[in-house]
């Protein structure tokens, strides 16, 4: 079923290929396009006009996060205008569970980064509000999956972080134009 065109960027499809109101920091909000379609839980996009465009483009949510696995990140870790992605598994604060969530990232001396923007929505996104309770989290990027600490960088830190994270995903500064709040720049320790 086609979505509606309205957003910045995509939502998070559930397993039975509706929206829920989850959160993936910048990959989130309803296609910028229409023609995105949902054919056996695969995401197949019509352009038109336009070059078709590769798989990993397509995906997002639940789909996004298995091909990244299946392939090692092959498929998924190069994402939407190149934009690099990473898996993030974080536990639930509510329920104990492990959640992964696709992340575009920067890399900063060493260190993986990521931005808590949720489009710029008025509330951080659960996968951050899960680290308040357990800030130890499993990283993957591409086929090299770790355990990291995360913890949100402040003052400076903070600044540098954010520039270099807009500069992965400039849509990040006009996400921060539309929240009161100072979106999150995460830095993901490995430990």
């Amino acid at each position: 079923m086609p979505c509606e065109s309205a957003g910045l960027s995509f939502p998070e499809l559930d397993r039975n290929g509706a929206e829920p109101s989850g959160d993936l920091g910048g990959i989130q909000g309803k296609p910028e396009h229409a023609g995105l379609v949902v054919v056996g839980g695969i995401s197949v996009h019509e352009q038109r006009g336009r070059e078709p465009m590769s798989e990993a483009e397509t995906l997002f949510g639940d789909a996004h996060v298995q091909r990244y696995r299946e392939t090692d990140g092959e498929v998924g870790h190069i994402w939407r205008r190149g934009a690099k992605t990473l898996l993030l598994t974080t536990t639930g604060r509510k329920t104990g569970k492990p959640t992964t969530t696709p992340l575009i990232y920067a890399k900063a001396d060493g260190v993986f980064v990521v931005v808590a923007s949720k489009g710029g929505a008025p509330t951080d996104p659960g996968w951050y509000r899960n680290l308040a309770k357990n800030p130890d989290v499993e990283v993957q990027v591409k086929g090299d999956v770790f355990s990291a600490r995360a913890r949100t960088a402040a003052g400076a830190e903070r600044e540098r972080l954010w520039e270099l994270a807009t500069r992965q995903w400039p849509d990040y500064d006009e996400y921060q134009t539309k929240t009161k709040r100072q979106i999150p720049v995460v830095v993901l320790d490995r430990t």
